[in-house]
């Protein structure tokens, strides 16, 4: 079996940004309000999150699906 798989001129200039794009600093990245949460947003913290689960996910009635859009 054969694919034939190209990429498009955007992926392409995507990848080469990202290839010739410098490291950007946390304060660069994030707005100045955020910089105090910065233990928040390090991979450390990322890293001591919670293993996910699976859970079950339940359809709502149609009475209720129609109260959830009308509150969202």
């Amino acid at each position: 079996m054969e694919i034939r798989a190209s990429q498009t001129m955007s992926q392409r200039l995507a990848q080469a940004f990202a290839a010739n794009a410098m490291p950007q600093e946390f304060q660069d990245m994030v707005l100045l309000y955020l910089h105090a949460f910065e233990d928040v947003f390090s991979k450390a913290s990322f890293d001591l999150l919670l293993e996910c689960k699976s859970c079950k996910v339940y359809s709502l009635v149609p009475r209720e699906q129609d109260e959830l859009d009308a509150f969202l």
